[in-house]
């Protein structure tokens, strides 16, 4: 009977062993897949960051936008020299020149009118007109 009972007590040992090593197994296996839901977390985080970020950018453009058509809703300075050399400054209300639908050529001019005067760069100039078109 010793020697069922040594038995008993060496194979308790092996089944310890191995239900030990099954449960550590299991446990790297657990580790395993929340480093991996954790990284597809992360991704996910920075993706919504991403986009986040290029809204704000457009929220910005927008503002910027907003910003230019309050500038020449307001009044605009005029620096202009006369023909004896004298310089004036003053400031008049700029308003670029409505268009509905009829009369292009005449807008055009007064388009032109309101580019000279108010000094708006060339490469400004189709930003402007598109701010100012409707419909």
């Amino acid at each position: 009977m010793v020697t069922t009972a040594k038995g008993v007590e060496m194979q308790s040992q092996v089944w310890w062993k191995e239900l030990a090593s099954m449960v550590t197994e299991a446990e790297h296996r657990q580790e395993a897949r929340l480093q991996e839901m954790l990284a597809g977390q992360e991704a996910k985080f920075q993706g919504i960051m991403d986009e986040l970020k290029s809204l704000i950018a457009g929220l910005n453009c927008q503002d910027v936008e907003t910003a230019e058509r309050r500038h020449w809703d307001e009044q605009v300075p005029i620096a202009n020299n006369n023909a004896s050399g004298n310089s004036w400054n003053s400031f008049a209300k700029l308003e670029f020149p409505h268009f509905g639908g009829e009369g292009l050529e005449g807008w055009l001019l007064r388009a032109e009118y309101f580019f000279e005067v108010g000094r708006i760069e060339y490469e400004k100039r189709v930003k402007v007109v598109a701010l100012h078109l409707e419909g």
